[in-house]
């Protein structure tokens, strides 16, 4: 039988490692933009993301990335761009919310993580 893992929320840099060092066997991030918790989220660029990502890997730790935004047909561009540059941090998986989005994560991330949908899914564009 499969060990539980403990998936813990990582709203900033310190909440992140102090998870991993304390309970957690991996820590979700919000990918800075695309997060329905913006206002909450202390990780405003992609150099703290990557940071966060790779210390979280010195420990031992799993990072997920979250990208639970709800694009309409004018952020696809926008959206698109982000998942390009994110797709360098070299997280353990990813989790999303718009089956559209899922599209634009395979074209950048192709099989190096796991993919994961959210339980807040919906869409609202094209894609």
């Amino acid at each position: 039988m499969r060990k539980p893992e403990i998936v813990s929320p990582g709203w900033s840099y310190e909440k992140a490692i102090i998870a991993a060092k304390y309970w957690a066997d991996a820590v979700y991030v919000w990918v800075p933009f695309l997060s329905l918790r913006m206002r909450q989220n202390k990780i405003k660029d992609f150099e703290m993301l990557k940071k966060t990502v790779d210390d979280l890997h010195k420990l031992g730790k799993k990072a997920y990335l979250t990208i639970n935004i709800f694009p309409r047909n004018l952020d696809i561009k926008i959206i698109e761009s982000t998942i390009e540059k994110i797709a360098q941090v070299w997280a353990d998986s990813v989790i999303f919310s718009d089956p559209g989005v899922f599209v634009l994560l395979k074209k950048y991330f192709k099989d190096k993580v796991k993919y994961h949908l959210s339980t807040q899914t919906n869409t609202l564009n094209w894609m």
